[in-house]
């Protein structure tokens, strides 16, 4: 898995309790910065105070959920399409059970990860701007 000069981007990550387990090893293979998020509302929140992303991994079945949640459920695939037209060059890569890669996703995988390798590979080819169409099919 290639490690090459990363450690000046940064990937969001939108996912339940899993998050804080994708961003550690997004932070310890490949890196690279990684904010991680369990509710839309703050990722979204953040991103339009400015917040420099890179790629957007993001669990679409997830729903905000948040312990202070008000106002609308937003949920992954709604994080998808709000990033994608607001950041249309932002790579974004999902997962979910479905195995329908949905409208915006550059890459999707399908629940569950059997090969933690695989998705950091992706990951890394995306962030080194290595895949050139939205129909990456190399892994």
């Amino acid at each position: 898995m290639t490690k090459n000069n990363l450690a000046d981007k940064t990937v969001v990550v939108y996912d339940d309790q899993i998050a804080r387990i994708f961003a550690d090893e997004i932070r310890l293979y490949l890196q690279c910065k990684c904010m991680a998020y369990n509710s839309a509302m703050s990722c979204l929140k953040d991103l339009e105070e400015g917040l420099e992303f890179d790629l957007l991994f993001s669990d679409l079945s997830i729903e905000d959920l948040g312990k202070f949640h008000r106002g609308p459920r937003l949920s992954g695939e709604d994080i998808v399409k709000l990033v994608k037209e607001k950041y249309p060059q932002v790579p974004i890569v999902t997962i979910s059970a479905n195995a329908v890669r949905p409208a915006g996703s550059n890459y999707h995988f399908i629940k569950p990860l059997m090969n933690t390798e695989g998705y950091l590979e992706v990951i890394s080819a995306y962030l080194e701007k290595r895949f050139v169409t939205r129909d990456a099919t190399k892994y």
